[in-house]
């Protein structure tokens, strides 16, 4: 193994393991222990988590169809099992998720430490390396956003393969190659980034002093080889299918080319000073302008850096190349998702720096002022990671900051209104729309949600203005047109919320929230039978579809089928028990069978779940219902 000489052998000897990892484990529980403290976010923790059927099933059949889908345009069946054990455990309940990524990253960078120290038998360097990986404010988005639990659980198994990689070259005994091959199958299975391991190989060995080329007749690195592959052509199929990886119309390859060149010089950059962080760095407007064409230079300097190191310092050499491999598949040469850069893309990428920088603290700085500065940085890093935690306490900090920092990024407003519309605050949410639309008034979602929310407060004449604009934006949205269709209803203009339904189905037809609106409005014309017709779709298409099942209840109770309505009222209070109104319905449909008792009942249930109407009726008879 390298062996790279300290300066004074005291601090050496004074420094032990245990020392080293409780450290590690201190510092980092005291920067990012206040996750635990985080909400669900409704950016993709509720397609991961919350509304994620697949997480609901831990049966063996629930964990094949674990192993056989995607989300979201991945494939990482390891982390959508852990999400499975913790909803078997805790249910939708945040912190033991919150906690969870913690314990993954103190153990990736304990991970982190160990590699280290393998390669350079330094545990000087490898504390203050891994303390660098794991408390720079880059890493709170993997840490604190359950839904990049891939990024800690892949960085687990990654390193933990490295280390084992590490034991086979000196035991070359088959069970330590065989662990190390299950936990990168692991790694693979978490996050397809993890198909670079085979390179970070290659890149231990040429570091330990291995022939180029004798790594390329290595058996054990090619068979590392073949998985990688095996893994990156399901990786690349994945992002295909969810559609992520987009069509580069808007920029040339040669701008594609600057893209990629500036996002490595970014997280570079942002290693340094991490000033300011953000969630979301959307892609600049085409043409690019010359301040893009520097990128070049600055990629010349780096790969330049990097030939002369080769030669004469390899420990800068090894650094910099993991830098670089672990980053290049998120690099923006490949055109995948909306944004530029993300800091959860820094996550193993940032080891690279980290050793790099505290090999030259402890190598060439003092004893003293190495220790001074190794302590400043790590204090430094680490308050400012606690402070970044704070923005990703919930979906409003979440968003705001988002805003506050960038006006310009669209979806922010959308995700903020809609957040707070579930909270019922829907004039604060139609107050966010309309700000959105002043920053960017050519995004139609913001009209389309802004619409649905004045439609909901009774300003139906405001939401038809935004809904024509978001129609006339987004002329195949279907979910613009099911709204205008649901504001005719509220205004009495069933014929023109008949044909805005019908339009909004016959660009989807699987939207089972515009047959629920259709069959409203043919109740509301009185056509209950077309309104049955609407409602079966839509729960056909929903089976657990409350809303439907009370409106074709409330259909069948005005034809008189009293016996219908009540089992259908009562399969929508069976699915949410909360629901005031099909409380409410069972109590009419009851009473009008002759069930007065039983239909007393009923009206106090929805009266204790705030119906306005059983609240009414009850005080009128005179009825307590607390």
């Amino acid at each position: 193994m390298k062996n790279i000489p300290m300066k004074k052998k005291s601090t050496k000897s004074q420094l032990t393991p245990f020392i080293a990892y409780s450290v590690t484990c201190f510092g980092l529980l005291l920067a990012f222990w206040s996750v635990q403290k985080l909400d669900f976010l409704s950016w993709d923790d509720n397609v991961y988590v919350y509304e994620n059927p697949l997480i609901r099933n831990l049966s063996w059949t629930g964990v094949q169809n674990i192993f056989r889908n995607f989300v979201m345009g991945n494939y990482h069946p390891l982390v959508i099992l852990s999400y499975a054990i913790e909803f078997s455990i805790a249910g939708i309940e945040p912190k033991l998720y919150h906690l969870t990524n913690l314990a993954l990253h103190i153990g990736t960078t304990l991970l982190a430490l160990r590699v280290i120290h393998q390669l350079t038998n330094n545990l000087p360097i490898a504390l203050l390396a891994a303390l660098f990986f794991g408390l720079h404010p880059l890493k709170v988005e993997s840490v604190a956003w359950v839904t990049e639990r891939k990024d800690v659980l892949y960085g687990f198994f990654y390193l933990a393969s490295l280390s084992c990689w590490l034991l086979y070259r000196e035991s070359r005994k088959i069970r330590d190659f065989a662990i190390m091959i299950a936990l990168f199958i692991f790694s693979c299975l978490s996050k397809g980034q993890a198909v670079t391991l085979p390179l970070a190989i290659i890149l231990i060995e040429l570091f330990l002093g291995s022939k180029p080329k004798e790594l390329i007749k290595n058996i054990p690195i090619i068979s590392c080889f073949l998985l990688s592959l095996i893994f990156g052509i399901i990786a690349i199929y994945a992002q295909k299918s969810g559609g992520n990886i987009r069509s580069s119309e808007a920029f040339s390859i040669g701008e594609q080319l600057l893209l990629g060149c500036w996002s490595l010089l970014f997280y570079l950059s942002k290693f340094i000073s991490p000033f300011p962080l953000v969630p979301f760095y959307p892609y600049p407007e085409a043409p690019l302008t010359g301040i893009w064409y520097l990128s070049l230079a600055g990629i010349a300097l780096f790969l330049y850096i990097l030939l002369v190191s080769w030669k004469k310092e390899k420990i800068i050499f090894f650094c910099l190349s993991f830098y670089l491999i672990h980053l290049l598949p998120v690099a923006q040469f490949l055109p995948v998702g909306n944004a530029i850069a993300a800091d959860r893309y820094f996550y193993l990428p940032g080891l690279g720096l980290g050793f790099l920088v505290a090999w030259v603290i402890i190598s060439k700085l003092k004893e003293r002022i190495a220790l001074l500065t190794g302590i400043g940085i790590c204090l430094f890093w680490g308050i400012l990671s606690y402070q970044q935690i704070g923005i990703w306490k919930n979906t409003e900090t979440f968003f705001n900051h988002i805003i506050q920092k960038d006006p310009s990024v669209d979806f922010a407003y959308v995700n903020l209104g809609r957040y707070l519309e579930k909270q019922n605050r829907k004039r604060e949410a139609a107050d966010v729309y309309i700000k959105g639309i002043q920053e960017n008034p050519d995004y139609p979602d913001q009209y389309n949600d802004g619409g649905y929310t004045l439609s909901h407060l009774g300003k139906y004449d405001s939401a038809k203005i935004l809904l024509t604009q978001a129609i006339q934006l987004a002329p195949e949205m279907a979910e613009a047109y099911n709204n205008m269709g649901y504001n005719f209803s509220m205004m009495q203009q069933f014929d023109s919320s008949e044909i805005y339904l019908r339009k909004s189905i016959k660009l989807n037809p699987k939207n089972e929230t515009a047959f629920n609106n259709l069959g409203s409005t043919y109740s509301m014309m009185g056509k209950y039978a077309k309104a049955i017709q609407s409602f079966e779709e839509a729960i056909r298409l929903k089976p657990n579809y409350a809303d439907a099942y009370n409106n074709e209840g409330s259909s069948y109770g005005m034809m008189g089928n009293n016996t219908k309505a009540l089992e259908l009222f009562q399969k929508a209070i069976s699915l949410n028990p909360n629901f005031g109104g099909a409380w409410f319905n069972a109590g009419i449909a009851l009473q009008s069978m002759g069930n007065k008792d039983q239909a007393v009942e009923s009206y106090k249930k929805a009266a204790r779940l705030g119906h306005t109407l059983a609240i009414e009726f009850l005080k009128s008879q005179g009825i307590g219902w607390q």
